[in-house]
C-alpha cells in the first residue's frame, strides 16, 4: 500500500527557516507526491520559494478566520491523507482536528507562545482541544521541546527531537583569499527579536577597533529602513551594506571571515550552521538555542549584557583561532544535521500512515 499524499502545512512562502526546508524535503522524497497549503496569501515584493518547486501549492487568507476556513475545507478533501504542519499554532490545529483528520504530524519550530495574560489562557485552552492523542510531535531541538512542554503542561505524549536537515553539498567550504579588510555578516529576517540595532552598535565598536572591517546585512524585513537609518545616526552606513535577500547564500558565508548573530531568542538557528559548514566561524548571543548547537565549542558565545560587545572584540581579536574551531566544528555538523537522517527519519513517520 502506498504512502497517502503529504500536506504540507505552513504560514508563510517568504524565506525563512521552515519555507527553506520544506522545499528541500519535498525535493529530497521525490518519489512521494506532496502538495502545500500556506495561510497567508503571497506577497508578491516578495521571493516565493515554491517558484521553481515542482509542487502545488494553496493558499488561504491575510484574514486568521478566512484561512482557518479555507484550512477546514481543504482538510475535508483531503482528510484521508498525511498532513504535516509547521508551528501552525493551536486554533488552525484545531481546524485540522475539526476536519477529521487522523494522520497529522506537527513539527514544533518555536519558543513563544503568547505575548500577554489572556492570550496565554485562550491559547492553552485552543491547545487542549486541537491536540489529539493520535498526532505525533516532533522538535526541532530540544530547547524547543521544553518550551513547548513548560507551556502545555497538560501534554502527556511524546515529542521526537528531528534536527533541522542544513548540511549539503551547498553549504561547504571553499579555498579563498581575503584582503586586509575583515568582513562580518548577518543573515536572517531583520524583525524584532533578531537584535539588530545591538548588532550595529557591535558594528560600530569593531570598526573603531578593526578600522578596515566591513559589514554586510543579508536579508529582508520590516525593520530594514529604521536599521539603514539607525546606521546612519551612529556613523557606519558607509560600511553597512544592506544586500537583501539573495538566493545563493552559501556565497555569502563563503566570502566572510565571521557570521555575528546576536538573536534575542530562537527555535534553533539555521544560519549559525550553515555558517560554521562553510568553514566560517560564528559569534552568537548566550540563548539556549545557540547553547544547544555549540555545547562543544563555547568559544563562540558571547558574554551577556554589557559584558557582550567587550567579549566580543576580545574574541575577534583572535579570529585566526576562530577560524580553525569552525573548520574541526564542521566535521560534526555535517553528520548531525545531515540532510539524510532528517529525510529517513521523517520516512520512517509517513511510513506508519500507510
Amino acid at each position: 500500500m502506498p504512502i497517502p499524499t503529504i500536506h504540507f502545512v505552513h504560514f508563510r512562502s517568504t524565506p525563512g527557516g521552515i519555507e527553506s526546508l520544506t522545499p528541500k524535503i519535498i525535493r529530497s522524497l521525490n518519489d512521494l507526491e506532496f502538495r502545500v497549503f500556506i495561510v497567508r496569501p503571497p506577497d508578491t515584493n516578495q521571493i516565493n520559494v515554491y517558484d521553481d518547486e515542482n509542487v502545488v501549492v494553496t493558499y488561504g487568507s491575510k484574514y486568521i478566520t478566512l484561512s482557518f476556513l479555507h484550512l477546514f475545507v481543504y482538510a475535508l478533501k483531503n482528510r484521508n491523507d498525511i498532513f504535516h504542519v509547521f508551528n501552525l499554532g493551536p486554533l488552525l490545529l484545531l481546524a485540522i482536528r475539526m476536519a477529521s483528520i487522523k494522520k497529522v504530524i506537527y513539527s514544533i519550530h518555536g519558543t513563544i507562545y503568547w505575548k500577554k495574560k489572556y492570550q496565554k489562557i485562550i491559547r492553552r485552552f485552543l491547545w487542549k482541544i486541537a491536540i489529539s492523542p493520535h498526532f505525533i510531535f516532533l522538535a526541532n531541538s530540544y530547547y524547543s521541546r521544553k518550551c513547548f512542554l513548560d507551556y502545555n503542561y497538560f501534554f502527556k505524549g511524546q515529542i521526537q527531537v528531528v534536527y533541522n536537515p542544513i548540511a549539503s553539498e551547498r553549504f561547504s567550504q571553499k579555498s579563498r583569499s581575503f584582503n586586509d579588510n575583515l568582513q562580518i555578516i548577518y543573515c536572517g529576517r531583520l524583525v524584532q527579536g533578531k537584535n539588530l540595532f545591538t548588532w550595529l552598535d557591535a558594528a560600530c565598536e569593531i570598526h573603531k577597533t578593526f578600522p578596515q572591517s566591513v559589514f554586510k546585512i543579508y536579508g529582508n524585513g520590516p525593520q530594514k529602513d529604521e536599521l539603514i537609518e539607525y546606521s546612519k545616526q551612529i556613523g557606519l552606513f558607509s560600511v553597512v551594506h544592506f544586500v537583501g535577500y539573495i538566493k545563493d547564500i552559501q556565497k555569502a558565508y563563503q566570502e566572510a571571515d565571521l557570521m555575528l548573530f546576536l538573536s534575542e531568542y530562537e527555535s534553533f538557528g539555521n544560519v549559525v550552521v550553515e555558517s560554521i559548514l562553510c568553514g566560517t566561524p560564528v559569534l552568537v548571543s548566550r540563548i539556549p538555542s545557540m547553547m544547544e548547537i555549540f555545547h562543544e565549542y563555547p568559544e563562540f558565545i558571547v558574554a551577556e549584557d554589557h559584558l557582550m560587545i567587550q567579549d566580543i572584540l576580545n574574541k575577534i581579536s583572535n579570529i585566526g583561532h576562530l577560524k580553525k574551531l569552525a573548520q574541526t566544528a564542521e566535521e560534526s555538523f555535517r553528520q548531525k544535521y545531515s540532510l539524510d537522517q532528517h529525510v529517513k527519519k521523517l520516512e520512517s513517520i509517513y511510513i506508519k500512515f500507510k
